[in-house]
């Protein structure tokens, strides 16, 4: 047996999550499969949306039609460990490496496990070892916020010298990393945050920051190559008021506080101008470029929070505010 996160139907986090004991998971069945031992894991937007279950438009995905979760303990994708085996096809991991990545099944499929627990099993093709510089939680906090960011910039941005480019949420988990390397990359960057982390995205090198308290970044007169809206809270023709002629919005978030039943997505068949959107895709390319980011000290993640596995229904109500700087980690394992 092991400890585990697991979900009993959708709600307020810390009454639908708990600590449980389930089966861990003994053997890799899957000759591609790597099962580990988790020191640490991350919260990502996902995880609270599937505890609460909004947008309701997406609840038959999440767990299938007119069901609800049931003893699920899928949720976490980000995760940092120990392997314990690998499957038979598995040549560039062996037992005993520490690894970063994602787990399998993720939170849109009610079978397995996911990060949330002590052992899970995982991909092969969405693990790397660990750089020995990079602790475990760093580790966790970089996949999807990190690579999720690095795709917004270097491919749906295209950002490179002489771009100028708005981050709307530059303080939340995928805004740091997204602040640090439109810089990296060569970009002239603005971030949009509230008072309180005005002095913490300046530091992570943006340009300019606008306190969206004090000012409405679609009223003013600057104009954007990019805007990267990790908030959605704005219509997008009110964003596309602040685009040059040939700028685009990239859209990341589902926008669950605008609507319960179905968030941002009514707002994705008005798109203004170029629109372009990516799927965070977890492989060995897009980890090793953020670990190497990383090590090389141009991009470092930036912690919020740890929280102890027992208290992860505490982690994911607090993501749930949408009042994070950076990223909340889980410790599983004192390190």
């Amino acid at each position: 047996m092991m400890k585990a996160i697991v979900q009993n139907g959708y709600g307020p986090p810390e009454q639908v999550l708990s600590l449980t004991e389930v089966p861990r998971p003994v053997s890799v069945v899957d000759p591609n499969g790597v099962l580990l031992r988790v020191r640490a894991a991350s919260v990502n937007t996902p995880d609270w949306a599937h505890a609460m279950g909004i947008p309701y438009i997406l609840r038959p995905i999440i767990a299938g039609l007119f069901r609800t979760p049931k003893n699920c303990s899928t949720l976490g994708t980000d995760v940092a460990g120990i392997v314990e085996q690998v499957g038979s096809h598995v040549t560039h991991l062996k037992p005993g490496d520490a690894v970063f990545g994602s787990t399998e099944n993720g939170i849109f499929n009610s079978k397995g496990y996911g990060a949330f627990c002590e052992y899970t099993i995982a991909p092969a093709h969405q693990l790397i070892e660990k750089p020995e510089s990079i602790s475990f939680e760093d580790a966790a906090g970089s996949v999807m916020s990190g690579i999720t960011a690095l795709q917004a910039m270097r491919d749906a941005a295209q950002a490179r010298e002489g771009t100028h480019v708005l981050i709307h949420g530059a303080s939340g988990g995928v805004g740091t990393f997204a602040v640090q390397f439109a810089k990296a990359l060569g970009a002239r960057v603005t971030g949009v945050c509230s008072t309180n982390n005005v002095a913490l995205v300046k530091s992570l090198g943006a340009d300019h920051v606008i306190d969206y308290t004090q000012q409405d970044f679609t009223e003013g007169t600057v104009k954007y190559d990019v805007i990267l809206d990790n908030v959605l809270n704005k219509t997008f023709k009110q964003t596309s008021k602040v685009l040059k002629p040939n700028g685009f919005i990239v859209p990341n978030s589902i926008g669950a506080h605008r609507s319960k039943w179905f968030g941002a997505i009514p707002s994705f068949f008005i798109k203004p101008k170029r629109y372009p959107t990516f799927e965070c895709l977890v492989n060995s390319d897009n980890l090793n470029q953020v670990a190497q980011m990383m090590e090389s000290g141009k991009v470092k993640v930036i912690t919020d929070k740890v929280f102890a596995l027992e208290d992860t229904p505490k982690a994911v109500a607090y993501m749930a505010t949408l009042r994070a700087r950076g990223k909340i980690i889980i410790r599983v394992v004192d390190n």
